[in-house]
């Protein structure tokens, strides 16, 4: 299989000392803010844009944001790529590492001195030890050797990619038995392959004692190769749902007019109207579902594709309309 039918095709290096600094990855990070990723959300507006702009062969780097509760999630191409240890802070984390100048004036600079150069190797030890177990395995490793002899991707990357947030395996009574995370589904002639892989960063800062902190980082990895024999596809349907409001309060500013008596505060004494900045929200739902005899037991499971924002349509189809053809 040709090195341009991934997403993301490089070689690995799977060599990090202790003493080397990582490489950064080329490929954009994609990030969750701590509440997305508690109740298992899709990733940022400005990550997906940049992880769509990849997929679709679209040279564009991407920094991560320096915000406080910012969880990194890398496409692996090489190293994973690091972020400084407080850019990784958890909410909680970061309002602890915010105090710091306020409980400890005199030697502030020191501490976070400490802090930083702590949890840099912290970091780099928790990425070291997971690479070693995880193998920092690509998008071309992944493939190499697991398609069969007769099978071929299609030509048009347009038609035979799609980038999701998250799969749900629904059974019969629409109960997810298992969930895969952000990846993509990459369409063959025999088979839909879908495909995860992902390393995951977060550090965490906790004061035990007003003279003792403790500062560490999590690194976890995530590898999914999924094949569903498009035999066994007996039915799709696309949904997409979106709903978006926008609100202004209007008050009336109290003062009493030039020639009113009124000792109260009533509708007469209004001076004038103001409307307050609007508030805006949007919800959207966006998804692709397959009817499915899931491997290897044929049991009748609806295999949900939720697609990310943004969302492009066009895509969508293209890659739906090749996998009705192959289908048929």
């Amino acid at each position: 299989m040709a090195s341009d039918d991934l997403l993301t095709p490089s070689s690995y290096e799977p060599t990090l000392n202790d003493d080397a600094q990582p490489r950064f990855a080329d490929f954009p990070a994609l990030t969750y803010s701590s509440q997305e990723r508690d109740r298992g959300g899709s990733t940022s507006d400005a990550s997906m844009r940049a992880y769509l702009a990849a997929a679709a062969k679209e040279p564009q780097r991407s920094e991560p944001s320096p915000t406080g509760g910012s969880h990194v999630v890398n496409v692996v191409t090489r190293q994973p790529q690091l972020i400084p240890i407080q850019n990784s802070f958890d909410p909680t984390s970061m309002s602890t590492y915010s105090l710091i100048n306020q409980q400890h004036p005199g030697t502030a600079t020191e501490l976070n001195s400490v802090i930083i150069s702590a949890g840099s190797a912290a970091q780099r030890s928790a990425t070291q030890q997971n690479l070693q177990s995880q193998g920092g395995i690509t998008y071309a490793d992944m493939l190499h050797g697991l398609l069969m002899d007769d099978e071929n991707t299609l030509p048009n990357p347009e038609s035979k990619l799609l980038v999701y947030s998250k799969v749900q395996l629904l059974n019969l009574e629409g109960t997810a038995t298992r969930t895969l995370p952000v990846g993509q589904a990459l369409l063959t002639s025999k088979r839909l392959l879908l495909l995860s892989c992902i390393s995951n960063q977060s550090g965490f800062f906790d004061q035990k004692t007003p003279l003792t902190y403790t500062v560490g980082s999590k690194s976890e990895s995530a590898t999914v190769y999924l094949p569903i024999p498009l035999d066994n596809i007996k039915s799709l349907e696309m949904v997409t749902n979106s709903l978006s409001t926008a609100e202004a309060d209007i008050r009336g500013m109290e003062g009493c007019m030039k020639d009113c008596s009124c000792c109260c505060c009533c509708w007469c004494c209004l001076t004038k109207w103001v409307a307050a900045p609007l508030r805006t929200d949007q919800s959207a739902t966006r998804y692709v579902r397959l009817g499915v005899l899931m491997p290897p037991w044929e049991e009748k499971t609806t295999v949900e594709l939720q697609l990310p924002n943004p969302f492009s349509l066009k895509k969508t189809t293209n890659f739906l309309s090749s996998l009705q053809h192959l289908l048929n």
